[in-house]
């Protein structure tokens, strides 16, 4: 689901791409757990004082929050791809539709034969719409975004509702943010500081105030809103720590992501469902929090070992040798016509 180039990615991007997979992790937890519709049903489960708050915590600071992160990402890295490829003279519509033909076939294998809860098949066909939008001004892409944000919040159309985050990394990739960690340092605690209590105060409205219609609404903008101050949050944090471990760490989970999204599917599946271990809503949502987390963990130090010894993914690499139509995942090389006077 990388969109980014091989030496021209950027660490914050690959970071932040790595540490939404824990929050998207823990929020699918509840759905390998209780199932696509039973997670918004709990009250039919026996769940635990420590479940119920857990629970709580996870519908404010996880649920609707990660996914917008990641959806952010593949509009940023939508941007990048084109202009690396521009750069090297190639074609880039064709190669992107390419890629988002790959996307759409393995999402939709991926729902079928392992698990209903996929988000590739809905990143594919999103990105041809997102083709209308590749050469337009970042202005443009802003107010449309914005539009998009208020209408899809108003009309109530949830699973719709992370769509103008696409647009709006697009804007952040065409106006160049994460560029300069440092130099934009500034930039990010003014972003964190305005979308992160937004965003949680938004987001809290429905515990609150479950009997209110409108407190629904605001969960839906508040979970757009708080990925944004998690994302300038997480791009201070790199700034500040650059050079720590852990954070090479978040960037190989990244680097990695879409193996370690099906490869989180494919465990969560063999411990819940029914051809395996066959624990379905019989652990707990507390408990489920820390498998999430225990598995997260174990990809950081696997990721970390992989990308030492291999430039790409297994899927990585799958997806660039189709979008490429090369064996090796890389452009071929453009043969330079040359003129010869006599």
């Amino acid at each position: 689901m990388s969109l980014l180039e091989g030496n021209n990615r950027l660490h914050v991007i690959d970071g932040l791409r790595g540490f939404s997979l824990l929050g998207i992790l823990m929020a699918n937890m509840l759905i390998f757990q209780y199932g696509i519709w039973g997670k918004d049903e709990l009250q039919f489960f026996a769940l635990s004082p420590a479940d119920t708050v857990v629970h709580k915590l996870v519908k404010i600071f996880v649920e609707g929050s990660f996914m917008p992160i990641f959806t952010f990402l593949f509009g940023f890295g939508m941007i990048k791809m084109k202009e690396s490829m521009e750069a090297r003279s190639l074609k880039a519509g064709r190669h992107l539709v390419r890629r988002f033909l790959m996307l759409l076939g393995l999402g939709l294998l991926h729902s079928t034969y392992l698990w209903e809860g996929d988000i590739l098949a809905f990143y594919g066909m999103m990105g041809f719409f997102l083709l209308i939008f590749m050469n337009r001004k970042a202005k443009t892409l802003l107010i449309w975004g914005t539009i998009l944000l208020c209408l899809f919040g108003l009309l109530g159309l949830a699973p719709l509702f992370t769509g103008p985050m696409f647009l709006f990394g697009m804007y952040a990739a065409k106006k160049q943010w994460f560029i300069d960690p440092v130099g934009e340092r500034s930039a990010y605690l003014r972003g964190m500081l305005i979308f992160l209590p937004a965003g949680l105060l938004l987001k809290s409205l429905k515990p609150l105030f479950p009997q209110h219609g409108w407190a629904g609404i605001g969960e839906m903008l508040g979970g757009s809103i708080l990925a944004l101050g998690y994302i300038f949050g997480f791009a201070l944090l790199c700034s500040a720590v650059k050079k720590s471990p852990w954070l090479r760490r978040f960037e190989a989970v990244g680097k990695l992501s879409m193996t370690n999204y099906l490869m989180q599917s494919a465990i969560c599946t063999s411990i819940f469902y029914g051809y395996s271990l066959g624990l379905f809503g019989k652990l707990g949502v507390a408990i489920g929090c820390g498998l999430a987390v225990a598995i997260y963990v174990m990809q950081l130090f696997a990721s970390a070992w992989y990308v030492k010894r291999f430039s790409f993914g297994p899927m990585e690499r799958l997806l660039r040798m189709w979008t490429y139509f090369s064996f090796a995942g890389k452009p071929k090389p453009r043969i330079q016509q040359q003129t010869v006077s006599s």
